[in-house]
């Protein structure tokens, strides 16, 4: 079960059982902190991301800012995928600020706002 590999309604719905995102939909569609607890948009280009502290792997290594760029930076290499996830990440810079914060630049404006 691979996150990035099909982007597609059912199997995103089942890997939500087992992978948790940065940013989750409630069920008016509002967006909520699920691993990332709060955003904010730093410039038009981009937003600061600050991680939920104290998180774990199933081995116990902890949850940081370098995994959330090293899955950013994984989605554009699954080169078979018959529907990726490339669209969204792209044209993004990942930059890891420290180890609960992250930043996400892009070359263009965001076209999806991502306040609460």
């Amino acid at each position: 079960m691979d996150p990035h590999f099909f982007n597609l309604g059912p199997n995103n719905g089942l890997t939500s059982y087992v992978f948790e995102p940065l940013i989750r939909f409630d069920p008016n569609s509002s967006r909520s902190p699920a691993l990332a607890v709060s955003w904010k948009a730093i410039d038009e280009k981009t937003w600061e991301i600050k991680l939920r502290e104290g998180v774990t792997f199933h081995d116990g290594s902890p949850f940081t800012a370098d995994d959330v760029v090293f899955s950013f930076a994984r989605i554009p290499t699954i080169l078979i995928s018959p529907s990726s996830f490339v669209f969204a990440v792209k044209r993004s810079c990942r930059r890891y600020v420290d180890p609960h914060t992250l930043r996400l630049q892009r070359r263009g404006r965001f076209r999806c706002c991502l306040t609460i």
